[in-house]
């Protein structure tokens, strides 16, 4: 008898039930990041924005 290479679609269905409980078998990510964002900010000082290429389109 004479063996020939598998189908492209049974081949990708073995690897795809091999690695299917593989990542179900990991724990689930339970850390927890610290918040980056602040809730509260304080603004000191004065600031100036100067935006050049912002002009202001003429009525007429």
């Amino acid at each position: 008898m004479l063996l020939s290479s598998p189908p492209p679609s049974l081949l990708a269905l073995a690897i795809l039930l091999v690695a299917v409980p593989t990542v179900y078998g990991q724990d689930p990510d339970t850390t927890q990041l610290p918040e980056i964002a602040p809730r509260e900010i304080e603004i000191r000082g004065e600031r100036q924005i100067d935006l050049p290429s912002l002009e202001r389109q003429p009525l007429t």
